[in-house]
């Protein structure tokens, strides 16, 4: 059976219809759920879980003490040297759970070190994660490392060298593919840069917008596509993207 590893930001709290559509694609394959027992996205996760009465999940607790378990599912205890505290205490179990599950699904504020450390856990082991960026409000798909350097490329530059501060980002990303490189410029953006940063998001959230209001989602195959740069382009993308929904229906 598919394992499906949950996790999120803790700034997260509530969850929309982007991701409860993802979500419920998980509940309707009946895949088998891990998901860890922390407040914000976990526990907003769980929620929806126990209200929708899924019975596939286990919640991991780091240690004997397990904060959240609002479905009253079975639970696994990892076990952690009592010298370890801080956020080193709970990557123990997110370790655990990144290699019990076959696909990780996360939800990432693009600020929070301990769920883009998920991301990580999962390439290291040559698995997907989906993560849902929160400034987008949209789904992307990471495979590789070139995957996670794009997504960290949306990012507040000043996010991303806290994250890097705070669980060694740009040495792992190193090990990841073998660089020497630097990997990631934490310099602060051009002007043409803030500008191309800033109409690329002004299109993701029309383009979303437009879907939106037709009732769809985006194509996992098209989320990672760079948006076109004309307003001409994004209505083709709209119309492909409606018409391949119509040969669907």
């Amino acid at each position: 059976m598919t394992t499906v590893f949950l996790s999120g930001s803790i700034t997260i709290t509530r969850l929309n219809s982007v991701i409860l559509a993802r979500l419920q694609y998980i509940i309707d394959k009946q895949f088998a759920i891990v998901i860890v027992d922390a407040n914000g996205a976990d526990k907003a996760l769980q929620k929806h879980l126990a209200t929708s009465q899924y019975p596939q999940v286990t919640v991991f607790c780091a240690g004997n003490v397990c904060r959240n378990n609002l479905g009253n599912w079975s639970v696994k205890h990892i076990a952690v040297d009592a010298n370890i505290t801080g956020r080193a205490f709970y990557t123990q179990k997110d370790k655990a759970m990144a290699q019990v599950a076959d696909y990780g699904f996360v939800l990432w504020d693009g600020k929070s070190s301990g769920s883009f450390n998920n991301v990580l856990a999962f390439l290291k082991q040559r698995k997907k994660a989906l993560v849902y960026f929160a400034p987008d409000s949209a789904f992307y798909p990471v495979s590789s490392v070139d995957d996670a350097r794009t997504l960290l490329g949306k990012c507040d530059p000043a996010a991303v060298a806290e994250i890097d501060k705070k669980i060694k980002l740009t040495a792992t990303l190193q090990r990841l593919d073998g660089t020497v490189q630097n990997v990631i410029d934490f310099a602060a953006p051009s002007p043409d840069e803030r500008k191309r940063r800033y109409y690329q998001t002004t299109r993701s959230h029309n383009y979303r917008a437009s879907l939106r209001l037709e009732g769809l989602s985006l194509p996992d195959d098209i989320a990672a596509l760079p948006l076109p740069q004309t307003a001409q382009g994004m209505a083709a993308l709209i119309q492909q993207t409606k018409d391949r929904y119509a040969q669907q229906a």
